[in-house]
């Protein structure tokens, strides 16, 4: 499982370090793609498997599910991790998400997301005001 809070700087080459404590549980391959509120979502292959899956049983037939699956597979890159423990994210991606130097990576359970630093802390502050009112509300849909 992927938790924690890490910051960490993409190199000029889009080369970026998986923090260690992450590292041994994505193995030598990951799958980055869009992921939500701005980031970018990695999987390890187990997991990016379980995801597609998931992905597949959504009915083609109906525009939010096609709509959807266009765009979140059109997004995934597989990437082998070197020996150095990194990652190089693609130009593409990088640009799109308006990553830059310094960059935060979170720990969300089955994966872990890369936010532009900026942006993730803008959205921290923001749900952080919210979360024991959010957190009440989850509990009572137990």
């Amino acid at each position: 499982m992927f938790f924690g809070n890490y910051e960490h700087t993409i190199d000029e080459k889009n080369r970026l370090v998986i923090p260690s404590k992450l590292r041994e549980e994505a193995g030598v391959k990951v799958f980055i793609l869009k992921g939500f509120d701005g980031a970018l979502s990695v999987y390890k292959a187990l997991d990016f498997q379980k995801l597609v899956a998931e992905i597949q049983s959504l009915p083609f037939n109906e525009k939010i599910s096609r709509d959807y699956i266009r765009i979140q597979l059109a997004s995934a890159a597989e990437m082998d991790v070197d020996k150095q423990g990194r990652i190089q994210i693609p130009t593409h991606l990088m640009n799109k998400y308006q990553m830059n130097k310094e960059v935060v990576i979170i720990g969300v359970g089955d994966h872990f997301e890369i936010w532009n630093k900026d942006k993730y802390l803008d959205y921290e502050k923001q749900i952080e005001k919210e979360f024991e009112s959010n957190a009440e509300k989850l509990s009572k849909h137990e």
